[in-house]
């Protein structure tokens, strides 16, 4: 690929991406953006926005006093599940513990959406990521508890913002049955047509546009499809063609720009002594414990893992709080008993060398915290 030819094809669709930008504005001054959830901060949240709203708009006894009026439409549109379940008397959960996860990592875990119906018995588990990335065997664990509890009736949705697939670390060595589904497609259109018909609770309805505001945002499709459509059309017409061929090859390395720009950190830090066993850099701290990057996964993250508990539980949370990484949760340690990790994305705002010295200063940190613990 030729800069001449990148500068041709951002010349191109300069103005188109110029005039979505003026809408954007204008949505702006119309008081169109004003959301409560991204007022609070909250839209990238799983546990205290996605998953527990999710949940509660789910739930036939819920609040919002429509009983299964969301729940119905999810399950025959959204699972496809073929056995007629009864919606009006579901239970639904967030953050369901299942116990602590066991040292071979089998079974323990919390399910971030459980919805049970009776008669007949089935399961619906919903793994909610955003951001964070697969734990070890996690799908695999989930899958356990389902197939002893509800034999073959249960439903595993794996749920992300474009519908991608769980990693080989969460499936583990079994072969799982699971559906993927995605905020950008799924949930959108799923709430999208139930607020459609919403006329008697304007509190609700209100809300849930709010929502799918934010998945909108999440997704970049508030003004994707409009932009997308003027975008293919222009390249795809004759005097264009060519340049077509040039966005399509763009899009293919940027689509792997967090593999890449994770491969090129973990190189760093192999060169300042981590250690590499293939997706994972590491470092040895002492016999029991190390710090790691993993660099061969969709969604990057880094952490420490020990071969025994924490017993001092106020010294970790003061190691964990010197990182600055608030995301670091003490739950995931309670569960898992021995390892912890901080999930990140790539952003454009910042150099591969921000990034990596972002996530050395991270594993320093951790590195030091710990020598602090064991003195």
């Amino acid at each position: 690929m030729q800069f001449s030819e990148t500068k041709d094809l951002l010349e191109k669709v300069e103005p188109i991406i110029k005039k979505a930008r003026k809408a954007q504005d204008e949505k702006e001054k119309s008081g169109e953006c004003f959301n409560t959830f991204k007022i609070l901060g909250v839209q990238k949240n799983e546990v205290r926005l996605h998953s527990a709203f999710l949940s509660e708009i789910l739930d036939p006894k819920a609040v919002h006093g429509l009983g299964d009026y969301f729940l119905k439409p999810f399950v025959k549109k959204v699972t496809k599940i073929e056995t007629e379940l009864d919606t009006k008397n579901a239970e639904v959960s967030v953050e369901e513990s299942i116990g602590a996860i066991s040292e071979d990592g089998k079974t323990g875990g919390r399910f971030d959406i459980a919805i049970k119906f009776h008669n007949p018995d089935y399961l619906i588990l919903i793994e909610n990521k955003i951001d964070a990335g697969d734990q070890i065997s996690q799908l695999q664990r989930y899958n356990n508890y389902a197939k002893k509890n509800y034999k073959d009736n249960y439903k595993i949705l794996y749920l992300t913002v474009d519908g991608h697939n769980p990693s080989r670390l969460s499936l583990g060595k079994a072969k799982i049955p699971y559906q993927c589904i995605s905020y950008k497609n799924d949930i959108k259109n799923w709430l999208t047509e139930c607020i459609e018909k919403i006329d008697t609770r304007p509190f609700v309805d209100i809300s849930v546009r709010q929502y799918i505001a934010v998945i909108e945002e999440l997704t970049n499709t508030e003004l994707e499809d409009t932009m997308k459509k003027e975008i293919i059309e222009k390249l795809y017409s004759k005097e264009n063609l060519e340049l077509a061929k040039v966005a399509d090859e763009f899009a293919n390395i940027w689509e792997e720009k967090d593999l890449v720009i994770s491969r090129i950190i973990a190189e760093k830090l192999i060169s300042e002594g981590f250690s590499d066993n293939g997706g994972q850099v590491y470092k040895k701290l002492d016999d029991n414990l190390k710090t790691y990057f993993e660099y061969e996964n969709y969604s990057p993250n880094l952490g420490f893992k020990t071969e025994k508990k924490f017993e001092n539980k106020k010294a970790l949370k003061q190691v964990l709080a010197s990182t600055g990484c608030s995301e670091f949760i003490m739950q995931n340690l309670e569960d898992s008993g021995n390892w912890l990790s901080f999930y990140f994305t790539y952003g454009t705002d910042r150099t591969i060398e921000d990034f990596y010295q972002a996530i050395k200063n991270v594993l320093d940190q951790l590195e030091n915290g710990f020598k602090k613990i064991s003195q």
